[in-house]
């Protein structure tokens, strides 16, 4: 962020910053591994932040590591134990890119990842609230509402009595299909001969549901080669994935996210429909 660009403290609440580990053989040089540590990811654009708005609350708005190339839960247990010792102590917020794009950017990429999240995130200093975040830059100074003018009252014409209209007979109005309780939005980022698959089920019924499991049919010739977060099977164009150990129950309005590469020739339209335990989902 060059100092140039800040438009002064006035306008300010927040200072954004971003980073990401690549780990090994990102999209933009293959087969080179380019991991860094959480303070090697940040830490620069930290410090400037610091310089150019040291009044200013700093949010880390987003970040992520990648699974090869080192040990994610370890970077993930140095970050926590980082910020939990005020190494940063400018940072009021953190947001992590739990997705699946260039890289299984997700937590539950390992289950070892996933534990070491889980047990830094339950420490007591990242358990703050959206009202403590909204403390942090303060309350904007309200603006006074202005006294309408009186406008006078004009003098009442007399109506005539209209002539009666018939009626006509209203249309009846068709009754919707009853929602579904499910939404699946599937992005895919593609390379010559192959891709990586991001699934996000979200469940919009008022029920919690267990022991998932997702159908959906490849249009083309594609085939699932690695998958995370699931366990994958594939029979000819039909896949089903069923749920991995710790992402077994999805609650009521919450949503899991899997993941997949895979393979095909040609084109790769995605599928046109996806069920969840047999119930067709709605595709976002």
């Amino acid at each position: 962020m060059p100092a140039g660009a800040y438009p002064g403290d006035e306008y300010v609440d927040w200072v954004g910053i971003d980073g990401y580990n690549w780990g090994f053989d990102p999209t933009w040089d293959p087969g080179v591994n380019h991991w860094t540590t959480f303070d090697q990811t940040i830490g620069d654009a930290y410090r400037t932040a610091l310089r150019i708005a040291p009044s200013k609350p700093i949010a880390v708005s987003e970040y992520a590591s990648a699974q090869e190339g080192g040990d994610k839960a370890e970077w993930f247990r140095a970050m926590f134990a980082d910020l939990d010792a005020g190494r940063y102590p400018g940072i009021r917020l953190i947001t992590y890119f739990d997705t699946v794009k260039e890289k299984p950017w997700a937590i539950t990429s390992s289950a070892s990842a996933l534990q070491a999240w889980v047990a830094g995130a339950s420490k007591p200093g990242f358990r703050g609230t959206g009202a403590q975040l909204a403390a942090i830059a303060g309350d904007p100074t309200p603006t006074p509402t202005p006294t309408p003018t009186p406008t006078p009252t004009p003098t009442p014409t007399p109506t005539p009595t209209p002539t009666p209209t018939p009626t006509p007979t209203p249309t009846p109005t068709p009754t919707p299909p009853p929602a579904r309780g499910c939404t699946v939005r599937y992005t895919t980022n593609d390379w010559p001969g192959g891709f990586t698959a991001s699934v996000r089920i979200t469940n919009t019924s008022s029920a919690s549901l267990s022991a998932w499991s997702l159908g959906f049919t490849f249009p083309g010739d594609q085939r699932v080669t690695n998958g995370w977060s699931g366990t994958y099977g594939q029979a000819g164009q039909a896949v089903t994935v069923t749920h991995a150990p710790w992402n077994g129950t999805i609650p009521a309005g919450a949503s899991t996210e899997i993941g997949f590469n895979g393979s095909f020739t040609g084109a790769n339209p995605r599928p046109a429909g996806f069920t969840l335990n047999g119930t067709p989902c709605e595709v976002g």
